[in-house]
């Protein structure tokens, strides 16, 4: 008979999560370009073409969108190229992210099954994948929105301002 060990038990976990995560990515990034740009994602990709400046970014960004994702933008087509599909890439890699916050959320909250349980309903929802699609900050509102309750629940548990694991 074998025995399950702590060890056994974690890289299961891991393995599971990482099959999750995997399904979420394949899930996002599958007909990333189904659709031409709306009019909210051309306010998106105009502005961060990598011919301007970051200064115009940033300048651009003050209006009433967050000028973290306008960075990452302007950074990332900078790096990979400017063109709609690498931009809604861009954000399905964002929504990526989400899956494992989520998880360690949960686990911080319950146990690893339920985190678990929580990865794969993020990685199969269809609003998140939908959303994780658009050229547009949703994605990181979730994901940011997602760490900072973590990271509040973890401050709160240590009675302490910041606690990073």
């Amino acid at each position: 008979m074998m025995k399950i060990t702590d060890d056994s038990i974690e890289q299961r976990s891991r393995l599971i999560l990482a099959v999750i995560i995997l399904l979420g990515a394949l899930l996002r990034l599958y007909h990333v370009n189904y659709q031409s740009l709306w009019l909210d994602e051309l306010y998106s990709i105009v502005p961060t073409d990598p011919k301007n400046s970051l200064k115009s970014v940033i300048e651009y960004s003050k209006s009433d969108q967050p000028p973290l994702f306008f960075i990452y933008l302007y950074y990332f087509f900078k790096v990979f190229g400017y063109s709609e599909p690498l931009g809604r890439v861009a954000c399905s890699l964002i929504g990526i992210a989400g899956i494992p916050a989520i998880y360690f959320l949960a686990k911080e909250c319950e146990d690893k099954k339920t985190a678990l349980f929580a990865a794969l309903l993020t990685a199969i929802n269809y609003f998140h994948i939908y959303y994780s699609q658009e050229l547009r900050f949703y994605s990181m509102a979730f994901l940011f929105a997602t760490l900072s309750y973590l990271f509040f629940i973890r401050a709160f548990k240590a009675n302490r301002l910041a606690v990073f694991k």
